[in-house]
């Protein structure tokens, strides 16, 4: 792979990103003609991963982004910079290319240098604020079916970029180098077909900047990532999300979700072909005739049953959606109903059982919205008996969550143990004191233990035959945010299954 100085230009030129070519005190518009044909063989953006052989462009990007960080990238062999604004070297033979925006530079140049891998692709990019995970894994097991193998997955919990070998993710939607890299991947490994999960921080800060996506999902909205380093205001989320709508061919979207009909405007103005589905009538994938794990989908007068392994009214229109698009995409509807039959996802109502009938539930819901769907879920099953909570919240972002999940607890719960999940630089304690407070029912026990493992050994030792236990909020996720840096942590479903094996073995012996 490479990229040419006059390839460079020629691109931010006409995307009006250029500002200036600076080196040392010389301001350039151009570079000069015997530099046009240099090449870039290696993109980065970390100059501790710099090759010293190779000609490597580096991008100085990131709130936290320091020139001694450039300094570094010097001293490795980097000749050549991109930022958005100017850094003072002293070497005369370092080129500064200043832009306007960087992030947007380094996604239309990153597709550049990958020789446009998303035009070889198939993609399908989904977003919402609950779900996207859930109708990632539902698409890729119909598509699997359809494209024998041929999927290649970008979500929350896991990557694979060649249909078979999974890897843990660290963004639901990588940053532009990495995901133009990875796309490249998936087509080197045959890939045809791309299911992405497009959240709102990659249209925000542009990772997604320039790509078109075949299908785009729009499940729903609610308040969420709401914080001083996420978004400021429920506008600027629900802004974000909808960028999807002129970045998509076909758009599928749920009609019961709230403010569908503002969406619907943007979709018709924009002359995007729209698909829906939901419970309304008019829906174009109908929902109906629901049972705990089955449910029917009216389509064009076709009434078809569907059984699912996943609990909960939510995982229904997941896996409509996913019908919708793969339908599209060219799917039988055997390849829908078989797809959708064998999902499961990880750290997604996961169920185990404790000894004497104490059920347990792992789940990712992290924000009112997701957690209140859930343990209605889970009250329902469980009507007549204590329904505990194990979870909190993170440190830093999402900061309305902590109400919501309060609220959610509230509404259902009988007994709330409160604990870490990604306090980050914050107290555990005072995130669960805001949680705490907003839990507006006088009758719900609430106990805070900060060693997230210990508050769920605590939840199943103390739960009676019959109750129910959810764990919400880290799903599988291997980390735990303290500080900055990511603490290994077995994730809920592993520390499940060790404790559950414990206790079996104390009350057998």
């Amino acid at each position: 792979m490479e990229i040419s100085i006059s390839q460079i230009e020629k691109i931010l030129k006409k995307e009006n990103l250029l500002k200036e070519i600076r080196i040392g005190d010389n301001w350039l518009y151009q570079f000069p003609v015997e530099e046009y044909e240099t090449k870039f063989l290696d993109l980065q953006s970390n100059s501790r991963t710099i090759k010293r052989d190779t000609n490597t462009l580096f991008f100085c990007k990131g709130l936290t982004f320091k020139q001694a960080y450039l300094q570094i990238a010097i001293d490795n062999g980097v000749k050549y910079y991109l930022a958005d604004r100017e850094y003072k070297i002293d070497d005369h033979q370092v080129t500064g290319i200043i832009v306007t925006d960087i992030k947007k530079a380094m996604a239309l140049l990153a597709a550049e240098f990958y020789q446009h891998p998303e035009e070889k692709l198939t993609i399908v990019g989904i977003t919402g604020t609950k779900g996207k995970t859930t109708t990632a894994y539902f698409l890729k097991h119909i598509l699997d079916r359809t494209f024998h193998q041929k999927v290649a997955l970008l979500s929350t919990i896991d990557t694979t970029l060649d249909g078979q070998n999974y890897f843990k993710s660290h963004l639901s939607t990588p940053v532009a180098l990495d995901l133009f890299r990875m796309m490249n991947e998936a087509v080197e490994n045959g890939m045809t077909h791309l299911v992405m999960e497009a959240s709102s921080q990659a249209f925000k800060q542009s990772r997604v900047y320039g790509l078109r996506f075949n299908v785009g999902v729009f499940l729903n909205i609610s308040p969420d990532h709401i914080s001083p380093i996420e978004h400021a205001t429920f506008d600027d989320y629900l802004f974000c999300k909808r960028q999807i709508i002129s970045q998509s061919d076909v758009m599928v979207i749920n009609q019961d979700s709230r403010y569908y009909s503002f969406l619907h405007q943007i979709i018709d103005e924009k002359n995007v072909p729209e698909i829906t589905y939901g419970r309304q009538l008019s829906a174009d994938y109908r929902i109906e005739q629901e049972a705990r794990f089955s449910f029917v989908s009216q389509h064009l007068g076709q009434l078809l049953e569907f059984h699912l392994q996943l609990d909960g009214d939510f995982n229904k229109e997941d896996a409509t959606a996913a019908m919708a698009v793969s339908q599209k995409l060219g799917a039988s509807v055997d390849d829908c109903i078989r797809g959708i039959e064998e999902t499961v996802v990880p750290g997604r109502m996961e169920q185990f059982e404790l000894h004497q009938n104490i059920q347990i539930y792992v789940d990712y819901a992290h924000n009112f919205d997701s957690l209140n769907r859930l343990l209605n879920v889970v009250r329902n099953q469980h009507p007549d008996h204590t329904l505990w909570v194990v979870t909190g919240s993170t440190g830093k972002k999402g900061l309305n969550r902590r109400v919501g999940i309060g609220k959610a607890i509230g509404n259902f719960a009988d007994y709330a143990v409160l604990t870490s999940d990604d306090p980050d630089t914050e107290d555990p304690n005072d995130i669960a004191k805001a949680i705490a407070g907003a839990i507006n029912n006088p009758k719900v026990h609430v106990k805070y233990i900060e060693d997230r493992k210990s508050a769920i050994q605590f939840a199943l030792q103390k739960a009676q035959t019959g109750d129910a236990v959810v764990v919400s909020g880290k799903g599988e996720d291997p980390y735990q945010k303290i500080n900055g840096v990511d603490v290994p942590y077995d994730g809920d479903a592993v520390v499940i299954k060790k404790l559950i094996k414990a206790l079996d073995n104390a009350s057998n012996g």
